[in-house]
């Protein structure tokens, strides 16, 4: 997998950013905590944006992706290129809709979200989505698993939420059989997740 095409799935949110609003969540999630033994394995906490701030895992690189669609804020780290190419990343995006649009739910943005990555998928399997709390923040959590035609299987864990007018979607990813270590690592960082 070549480095470009390991975070491609930042840029489906410009085929419907222009529809996306909010409703509230549920509040009745269980927490999400890092687990404790990874947190050796993540790095300083980096800001992200609007005051949000994550600990990325230690050796990723942030990158920086060009033209954000309007009103989005992206980020993402990539870990360290193997010989085959191919790194495991994750990305953050955080989006306001425009003023007086009408309000959709989560579970719409989430099934939006996915689909932008299902597109790009064959024999795609995914977990009922599933409410938790990152630092006071409910969030809908799936797994997926698809083929990439260039790439092979991949695995990857999607977080959405809503805060405001703020929508957040956290999204890890990474190729067999290098897929188990980096999205433990990559769901330990995405639940350090918090407003600073």
């Amino acid at each position: 997998m070549k480095l470009t095409r390991v975070i491609p799935s930042v840029f489906i949110f410009s085929l419907f950013a222009s529809s996306i609003s909010f409703s509230e969540p549920k509040t009745n999630a269980p927490d999400a905590r890092p687990d404790p033994e990874l947190l050796g394995k993540l790095g300083q906490r980096a800001e992200v944006t609007e005051g949000y701030s994550i600990r990325p895992p230690k050796g990723y690189r942030k990158v920086t992706p060009p033209n954000p669609p309007t009103g989005a804020t992206l980020a993402a780290w990539v870990g360290a290129r193997r010989d085959d190419g191919t790194a495991p990343m994750i990305q953050i995006i955080i989006v306001r809709p425009p003023a007086g649009e009408e309000a959709k739910d989560p579970e719409e943005f989430l099934s939006k979200m996915i689909k932008g990555v299902q597109r790009r998928r064959k024999d795609w399997n995914q977990t009922k989505a599933e409410s938790v709390k990152i630092n006071g923040l409910i969030f809908l959590r799936t797994k997926w698993e698809g083929t990439s035609p260039q790439l092979g299987m991949m695995h990857g864990v999607m977080y959405t939420a809503v805060e405001g007018r703020s929508h957040i979607s956290i999204h890890c990813q990474d190729v067999e059989p290098h897929h188990k270590k980096a999205l433990s690592i990559g769901e330990a960082a995405a639940r350090t997740f918090k407003r600073k």
